[in-house]
């Protein structure tokens, strides 16, 4: 039997959702799930606040 994971990739942080940085993290997690046969259809990157998170994740649920 063949499971199928999509996933997306959260990445949360002041600097990295201004732009201030690459998001080297996230792009790890993705090679990571990608590795492991996932498709991710989606990669975002939201502020260290609850309700931008709270969005996305209802959002992708």
């Amino acid at each position: 039997m063949t499971v199928e994971i999509r996933a997306v990739a959260i990445t949360v942080s002041d600097r990295r959702s201004s732009g201030d940085l690459t998001d080297e993290s996230g792009l790890a997690l993705i090679q990571l799930l990608q590795g492991m046969g996932a498709d991710i259809f989606a990669a975002v990157i939201v502020p260290d606040d609850l309700e931008p998170l709270a969005a996305k994740l209802r959002m992708y649920a």
